[in-house]
């Protein structure tokens, strides 16, 4: 009752025009459970591309002290889907309808290519970017479908569809998916770039969630996920449907308001892992769709596979780990406002959440960076890395995105522990080592407070503090 409430009072608030504030303390909290299992991370690798979402890669960066310097890319509007790295390249697409490469070394412009043939007054906001076999394929919230040529950005094929266009296209052998926002799939042939074939799901009184794009699994199964509750494993060989669940009738939502995938499916093997927008999170066998466990999780944001777990974070500003054997909660922490009650906790906006160097690094819009120890859940640190961010790529450098600025990572440099020594003789250090500068005959300065009363024993060849 208190859920049909909530979400009445919301869509009051939007019809009415008026402002509608995120509430903490609204979702439910998680307590830990005796789990048989502790947390083990995959073994770390390094990328050298950035074109999906690496949820499960436990990614390197070294070193691991990394300081960030922001450059501001030749933009004319804001960066609106996640960005690509591949082939020593970052490929962006932008609100005004554009998409743009940029030199991955120098963020030099390298072409840019206006996509949108038909201009709205509306900001392009959804859709994004595949890589495949030396080509671009993309979508960006119109309906328009473009394989780029990724060296010099001419258009090799361009389609317009009936409908927006809103997931990233997604690739798997000779077929092309495209879902659109009326919740519809179709299933491009990419030989021909004939339509094979389309998938409907149900239509909405109300339209809301968040797009997922179609993934594929083990067995080159697509699973479709409809923004009106339904989802579908495809058998993309002979175009049949395996099964179909509709989240909805699961639901204590009002029935105007459809139950939908709040993140991406983890798939694995035969097993998939779901979290919709209802309070679940659920483990089912993808041959034929029943359930392993359920578990009552509110409001998942973001989650990450391990080699045997699920972690995840909420709206309610928990880090979760879940044990995908027994469906149990191996450990919590909370994202704390130290000396505030949950009450008085200002809901986080999620960026990004992977795992590097073994570690849970999760990005915030604000632009607040936790590292989170996945044994056990202790917050390592936090630090502000942005003022702002909208999406994060992670491939030999840290990639951090917003508006029309790229922060980049480079490799802190090492502070000599005779810095502070900077007013006195230096000597040459032990062997193999560098040589430091003599300031004996550099023009003397005034004291400073700070070695006013510090004093060092005498020894030849030295000098006091100046």
């Amino acid at each position: 009752m208190k859920n049909i409430i909530i979400a009445s009072t919301l869509l009051l608030l939007t019809a009415c025009g008026g402002k509608i504030t995120n509430i903490v303390s609204f979702t439910k909290t998680v307590a830990a459970e005796e789990a048989e299992h502790s947390v083990v991370v995959p073994a770390t690798q390094s990328l050298s591309s950035w074109d999906s979402d690496n949820i499960g890669v436990n990614i390197t960066i070294y070193p691991e002290n990394q300081t960030f310097k922001t450059h501001k890319l030749d933009l004319k509007a804001s960066i609106s889907a996640k960005p690509v790295i591949v082939d020593n390249k970052i490929f962006v697409l932008t609100k005004d309808g554009y998409l743009t490469a940029f030199d991955e070394v120098s963020l030099k412009q390298l072409w840019t290519i206006d996509i949108v043939s038909k201009k709205s007054k509306s900001d392009y906001i959804s859709g994004g970017i595949a890589h495949h076999d030396g080509k671009l394929f993309v979508t960006n919230g119109s309906r328009t479908f473009d394989i780029i040529d990724i060296h010099n950005g001419n258009v090799i094929f361009s389609k317009q569809f009936p409908d927006i266009l809103i997931t990233r296209p997604v690739i798997q052998g000779n077929i092309v998916m495209l879902q659109t926002m009326g919740n519809q799939t179709y299933f491009l042939d990419l030989a021909s770039k004939a339509i094979l074939w389309d998938h409907v799901g149900n239509p909405e009184t109300l339209q809301g969630g968040l797009p997922i794009d179609p993934v594929i699994d083990n067995n080159g199964r697509a699973i479709i996920a409809y923004t009106s509750g339904q989802v579908s494993l495809i058998d993309l060989n002979n175009r049949t449907e395996v099964w179909q669940m509709d989240l909805s009738t699961d639901s204590t939502m009002p029935e105007y308001v459809a139950v939908n995938l709040a993140v991406s499916p983890i798939i694995e093997g035969n097993n998939g892992y779901f979290a919709d927008n209802n309070g679940k999170i659920f483990k089912i066998d993808l041959d034929n769709g029943r359930f392993a466990w359920k578990k009552e999780i509110d409001d998942v944001r973001t989650i990450n596979n391990t080699a045997n777990a699920l972690v995840m974070t909420t709206n309610g500003r928990q880090v979760i780990a879940l044990d995908k054997i027994s469906g149990k909660v191996i450990w919590v922490t909370d994202l704390a406002e130290p000396g505030q009650s949950r009450a008085k906790w200002q809901p986080i906006n999620y960026v990004s959440s992977l795992m590097v160097n073994s570690m849970l690094n999760i990005y915030t819009s604000g632009g607040s960076h936790y590292v989170i120890d996945l044994a056990n859940g202790r917050i390592v640190k936090k630090t502000q890395v942005a003022s702002k961010l909208s999406f994060v790529a992670i491939t030999d450098k840290i990639r951090m995105f917003d508006g029309k600025k790229i922060i980049v990572s480079e490799p802190a440099k090492e502070t000599s522990h005779f810095k502070i020594f900077d007013k006195f003789k230096r000597t040459e250090k032990a062997a193999n080592t560098e040589v430091i500068k003599d300031v004996t005959n550099e023009p003397k300065k005034k004291k400073s407070g700070l070695f006013k009363s510090f004093k060092f024993g005498k020894k030849k060849n030295d000098t006091k503090a100046e």
